[in-house]
């Protein structure tokens, strides 16, 4: 009742759930979705309630410390950033920020060679990133 997604009156996902617990064998979540994920597309849509459920679940956080950092993050943002930037930007610059630990192993020098490399004009302007 807690979801609407799977209210249906046609859903019937008990039964769902009966037949894929006794065609496969899962422990965890992960499993699931891999099970799922390496059904056929007609075989998967026989299935359509458990696959939502399975979305949702792995969409649902299990704790909501990331939900609170990420809003905390975009508060501080938002104070000193927000008169000049876009939303688009704004969400972007927030995901960066959430995600420092990936770009912290990002390769510049590669990226930088890259961006000039795209078009001739950036190439002229960056002569010494293009080598």
């Amino acid at each position: 009742n807690d979801y609407p997604e799977l209210r249906d009156v046609d859903s019937n996902l008990e039964i769902q759930l009966k037949m894929i617990c006794h065609q496969y064998q899962y422990t965890t979540l992960i499993e699931a979705q891999q099970v799922m994920q390496s059904m056929q597309p007609e075989v998967r849509a026989l299935f359509h309630r458990v696959e939502t459920l399975v979305r949702l679940l792995l969409i649902s956080p299990a704790s909501s410390c990331s939900a609170e950092r990420s809003f905390s993050c975009l508060r501080r943002m938002t104070t000193w950033l927000r008169s000049t930037m876009t939303q688009k930007r704004l969400n972007d610059v927030v995901v960066c920020h959430i995600h420092q630990h990936i770009l912290d192993t990002i390769n510049i020098e590669h990226l930088e060679k890259e961006f000039a490399e795209r078009s001739p004009t950036r190439r002229k302007i960056f002569v010494n990133f293009v080598k």
